[in-house]
């Protein structure tokens, strides 16, 4: 605890124990109550933290225990779906890792899906039919910062869906079942996420495939 310090008269002397100090050396400067007293810095949001804003495409079905602000996703554990489904034959996006849980707590599949019944979005991708997830986190802890691109071509039969992991491509199985009409999907518990769906969001441009471009507006959307 801090205790105050007080000059003596010089001519009282005073004997200091427990010190080698010169008695000519000037005494530790007393800090002025009457000065305001410092505060504790709070770390700043930055520019870079915020969540990123919809362009043409936004969010869309959700289950409840997710809280949606922008493109960031945080909570679960459930799905959510992009605002449009997939209406181009190859399509590239981007999840980045906001914040994630205690130590193999955190769960991310990355995938598509069908636009099914709402009990769907409680379900992990991959859980029901027409839908496909690659997996992060769990055995592997998922690490704030990571970039996870995802690239679907549906102009192949049967669709296939590519992974990255900061850049690095990731081995998964050949999607089965996957026809009809299918949406970008997420299905993630613990953890906060940006859902990186314009090109201007993109941090690992070198990952998407030529040919690739991001997620269109649906055609029933787009303005004359």
């Amino acid at each position: 605890m801090w205790a105050p310090f007080f000059d003596l008269p010089k001519d009282l002397g005073c004997e200091c124990t427990g010190s080698s100090a010169h008695p000519d050396e000037e005494a530790p400067a007393v800090r002025d109550e009457s000065e305001p007293k410092a505060t504790a810095k709070v770390p700043q949001t930055s520019a870079a933290s915020a969540p990123l804003r919809p362009g043409t495409v936004g969010l869309g079905s959700h289950a409840p225990e997710l809280k949606i602000a922008g493109l960031r996703i945080r909570g679960g554990p459930g799905r959510c779906l992009a605002g449009v489904p997939l209406v181009q034959d190859r399509a590239y996006w981007e999840v980045h890792v906001i914040e994630v849980g205690p130590p193999l707590s955190s769960v991310l599949l990355v995938g598509v899906a069908a636009q099914g019944p709402e009990e769907h979005l409680t379900q992990r991708l991959g859980a029901t039919a027409r839908s496909f997830g690659i997996q992060f986190g769990a055995g592997e802890p998922l690490n704030v910062g990571d970039v996870i691109g995802i690239a679907c071509n549906q102009a192949t039969f049967p669709v296939s869906v590519t992974a990255w992991h900061n850049g690095a491509p990731v081995p998964a199985p050949m999607p089965r079942g996957l026809k009809g009409e299918l949406w970008p999907s997420l299905f993630l518990s613990d953890c906060v996420v940006d859902w990186a769906l314009a090109e201007s969001h993109w941090k690992h441009q070198s990952s998407r495939p030529q040919g690739f471009e991001a997620l269109m507006p649906s055609r029933g959307l787009i303005g004359d």
